[in-house]
């Protein structure tokens, strides 16, 4: 792993103040940190959204809205999800270990970069690692990689 510049922003304006420099925002973490010490990523400064206010479970009449920095497990447990949206709860429940639901945030969920072998193996091109370098899982055979239709 590469040394990086840490921040703790003590709120949302100071987070986004950051964003200017195009740092790596910093939650759960789970993948993130996996990462950093396959040197995928290499981020020069690191900034550390998990304390923020993001956080929230409420059903409305337009339906349910979770915040950025729930953790998995506390949505997959939550009793309106549960009631109406059993789905989800299960759904979450079953996608990691016990030990990732309460660490990961469904933002980060959401904005997970690729799983793909040949995105994680910096000694492969890649064409979501780098644009234009080419992505060997097209002429290969593996239910892992990550190709849905092109490149």
């Amino acid at each position: 792993m590469r040394l990086f510049a840490y921040e703790t922003p003590s709120s949302i304006d100071e987070a986004t103040l950051h964003a200017e420099n195009r740092p790596t925002f910093l939650a759960g973490g789970t993948t993130l940190v996996d990462l950093m010490k396959l040197e995928v990523v290499t981020p020069g400064q690191v900034v550390d959204i998990d304390q923020l206010p993001m956080r929230g479970i409420k059903l409305t009449s337009e339906g349910l809205r979770i915040g950025a920095l729930e953790k998995m497990s506390d949505v997959a447990e939550h009793p309106d999800v549960i009631a109406h949206y059993p789905v989800i709860s299960q759904a979450l429940q079953k996608s990691a270990s016990a030990q990732i639901r309460n660490m990961a945030t469904m933002g980060g969920n959401l904005l997970q970069r690729t799983r793909c072998g040949f995105f994680r193996d910096v000694s492969t091109p890649c064409n979501k690692r780098q644009p234009g370098s080419g992505c060997p899982a097209i002429d290969s055979w593996n239910r892992g990689f990550a190709i849905l239709g092109t490149s």
